[in-house]
């Protein structure tokens, strides 16, 4: 199944249509100390693995549980409507994470939790799929 979504990083800069993002020094807040930059380029590093691994572990989740639809229609709600939804969780992510007035540790709290979201979320996901 192609997975569009998979190569997205999380970055403290980005524009979720791009699939290779990173930290800019021009995105960065003056405010910041070198020691938050470094804490928050660390954090997004650490999500950007664990929304691949998250992407990756649904993906088989979805498959598994929607073998019994036609492989285009399958293939369809997952790169269209599962994937708008995976590109509104992106872009939450990365909006806390370029809040400059958040905390690193509140940053890595709200983050966690909408990977963690974007991963339960597909069970309901597919529950709906079942139902049309």
């Amino acid at each position: 199944m192609l997975n569009i979504h998979e190569k997205k990083k999380i970055s403290s800069i980005v524009n979720t249509s791009q699939n290779n993002l990173s930290i800019s020094e021009d995105h960065v807040s003056n405010n910041q100390s070198t020691d938050e930059k470094e804490k928050t380029n660390e954090l997004s590093t650490n999500l950007s693995k664990r929304w691949k691994d998250m992407i990756k572990n649904t993906e088989k989740e979805y498959n598994n549980k929607s073998d019994h639809m036609d492989d285009k229609c399958r293939d369809y709600m997952w790169n269209k409507q599962w994937g708008k939804y995976l590109d509104a969780a992106h872009d939450n992510i990365n909006k806390h994470l370029r809040n400059y007035n958040g905390s690193v540790n509140y940053k890595k709290d709200i983050t966690n939790k909408w990977i963690q979201w974007a991963g339960e979320y597909l069970e309901v996901f597919v529950n709906a799929l079942k139902q049309e």
